[in-house]
Formats: structure tokens, sequence, C-alpha cells
């Protein structure tokens, strides 16, 4: 058996075992260590847990993620809906500066932009805009401003 055969079967047999996915409806292609998502799930956080399983596999050297997010119809919302659930969370978070985040909604696709101070702040505001529902994509576009001593 190829490498890449053996790279592809350990992935769908990781993705197999993650209890992030109800039904796994993801395809894995191979081709000298590069990996191919393919296929569609029901959020976009499912679609990353997929991302996440892969890349965790020894011998991945890069991922092609193009999985689609097909929402179930209890799930859509308007992009202003989804804009002011993605507000009133990351408010909510105490971890995340809600005021320095900007939120963009445009069909389903949230954009954080803004500066935060640390990374972990960075962090924990795409980690509370990733599980609402209706997020069918997410670009964080938000920036570490270094703080200056002096």
């Amino acid at each position: 058996m190829s490498s890449d055969t053996e790279l592809r079967l350990t992935i769908e047999a990781a993705l197999d075992r993650c209890a992030k996915f109800h039904v796994r409806h993801i395809g894995v292609t191979t081709g000298n260590g590069i990996v191919c998502l393919s296929g569609q799930v029901g959020s976009y956080s499912e679609r990353c847990a997929a991302q996440e399983v892969a890349q965790s596999v020894l011998g991945v050297k890069a991922i092609a993620n193009d999985i689609i997010v097909k929402l179930p119809s209890d799930a859509q919302h308007s992009d202003s809906d989804l804009a002011s659930a993605a507000s009133k969370a990351l408010k909510a978070n105490r971890c995340v500066p809600a005021a320095c985040i900007k939120i963009i909604v445009r069909e389903g696709c949230v954009e954080l932009q803004g500066q935060v101070t640390e990374w972990r702040q960075r962090a924990e505001a795409e980690n509370t805009v990733m599980s609402l529902q209706g997020v069918r994509t997410l670009v964080n576009n938000i920036f570490i401003q270094a703080a200056v001593s002096g």
C-alpha cells in the first residue's frame, strides 16, 4: 500500500472516531502528503473540526479544506440576526474586548476586524463566533497590537 493510501485511510479512521460529527459526509484525497477534504457538513465548527483532525495526522504536509457548510433549515439566520448574535456573544465573553472588534456579515460569512493586545483574545473571539448557528465561514482579521514598553 502506498504512503498516500495509508495517509488517507488514517485520516478517514480519525474522522470516523471524531465525536464532533453527527454523520460524516467528508471525502479525503491525498497526494504527496497533501490532503484535500471535500463534502459537506452542517456547521462551520464541524468544518474546522475535520481540518483539525486531518492536521493531527502524522505525514500531512498541507490541507486544502474544500468542505462546504450546508446549514439545516432551522440553523439558517439572516445576516442581521447573525451579526446581532455575534455581537452579543462577544460582549458576553469576558476574555474578549468586544469594543475593539468590528463584525461584518455577508451571506453567513462572518469577518472579525480590529485590534487586541493578546493572542488569546484573538483566538477567544474566533472560538466564540465560530460556534454560533448560521455561520458558514469565518475570517479572523483581528490584529494583535503589541504593548509598547517604555
